[in-house]
């Protein structure tokens, strides 16, 4: 009888540690398959002509779909929406290529985007404490704690600008050798050092305000970018002395000089970006993934953004009705342009655009202010 009971003892226990093991190897492998899970983005709204590059392969963005690190984003006469999973949203603006170099996770770490040229708006919020937001252009680096913000890099004289619309944004100049170099070798490399005392010239941008770095030493930072490309990873010997004679050349300048901050004008255009740039809630953006896409997740979207850019451009048409402008001089002044949108019916509009979206034009002419679809317009130029 007793050998009975111990036999019964020793299968439940072995029962026990049977299915004790099996909750610990499912337990392993959920952490292991997260673990393994790729830090990325998702389109949440994509218009015109958008590409998507990843291993030299190119193709069209699409609602949904999923973007990695390392991925380049590359943008023609259209725009593109993405959203972190900490709940970040990034707008890619007309004209633009930049890489998505980095992307946090739920635990925190750092979303970084290299931007070579163009113009983007992001709308940034903190999932945790050690989480950072950063965009790095040819010459500078804006750091992030949670805000609205632009950024734009001109193509040809690669120059770059940050204005905040809420919140505040850290600017410094870049300095790329140091992104390759390791600690111990800048605090043994004098000129490492000095380069890496010059980009900690952090200027705090504020809300409504516009920083960008003192022309003077934007070029010479662009020409120590171009000098230390041409010398191997975290090394700059070939190229010493003349890195050495352009950063005692920025340093002599007073580092309050660095970042150049001014008073910022929000524009309309301002206002419709940041209304639009719509974050969705991350059981949505589950179901937007790839293949788990789901059109009536897809069409509630592009539902939502439209009723907020509607009720945005409303607002901004009605505002600019209250101006009573009368003649294209009028305009002119207050605007501070005017152009001429030829449509194709071959009808022409003189006024000014004072906002738009990815496929609206919002028009104030003499006649007064209406929408024109982007589809519509064969040109339009300053006058």
């Amino acid at each position: 009888m007793r050998r009975n009971e111990n036999k019964k003892a020793f299968l439940a226990y072995a029962g026990s540690i049977a299915a004790l093991t099996l909750i610990l190897a499912m337990t392993a492998c959920k952490e292991k398959s997260n673990a393994e899970q790729p830090l990325s983005m998702v389109i949440t709204f994509t218009s015109g002509d958008v590409k998507i590059v990843r291993d030299g392969k190119e193709v069209a963005a699409a609602i949904g779909m999923i973007v990695y690190e390392k991925d380049l984003i590359r943008t023609e006469n259209g725009t593109v929406d993405l959203q972190t999973r900490t709940g970040s949203a990034v707008r890619v603006r007309e004209m633009t290529s930049l890489t998505v170099s980095k992307i946090a996770g739920k635990d925190g770490g750092e979303t970084r985007i290299d931007m070579e040229h163009g113009g983007m708006l992001a709308n940034v919020k903190k999932a945790s404490a050690n989480e950072g937001f950063n965009v790095a252009t040819p010459t500078a680096i804006a750091g992030v704690r949670g805000t609205s913000f632009s950024v734009e890099v001109d193509p040809f004289e690669r120059t770059s600008s940050v204005k905040v619309i809420d919140g505040k944004v850290a600017m410094a100049p870049r300095i790329e050798v140091l992104e390759s170099a390791t600690p111990e070798q800048i605090e043994k490399d004098p000129a490492l050092k000095k380069m890496a005392e010059l980009q900690s010239r952090e200027v705090i941008i504020e809300e409504k305000s516009e920083g960008r770095l003192n022309p003077d030493v934007e070029k010479k930072v662009l020409a120590v970018n171009e000098l230390t490309s041409k010398a191997p990873e975290g090394q700059i010997e070939p190229v010493r002395k003349e890195v050495e004679k352009v950063v005692a050349e920025i340093q002599a300048a007073p580092a309050e000089k660095t970042v150049i901050t001014s008073e910022a004008r929000i524009t309309d255009q301002d206002i419709v970006e940041k209304e639009t740039l719509v974050v969705v809630d991350s059981d949505v953006l589950e179901k937007l993934e790839g293949d788990k896409g789901n059109e009536s997740v897809v069409r509630e979207l592009k539902e939502t953004r439209q009723q907020k850019q509607d009720e945005i451009l409303k607002k901004i048409e009605e505002s600019a009705s209250k101006a009573d402008l009368k003649d294209e001089k009028e305009i002119q002044r207050h605007y501070n342009k005017l152009e001429v949108i030829t449509l194709l019916d071959g009808s022409q509009i003189t006024g000014a655009v004072i906002a738009q979206t990815g496929d609206v034009l919002v028009i104030h002419s003499p006649q007064g202010v209406r929408r024109v679809n982007k589809s519509d317009v064969m040109s339009q130029e300053f006058r």
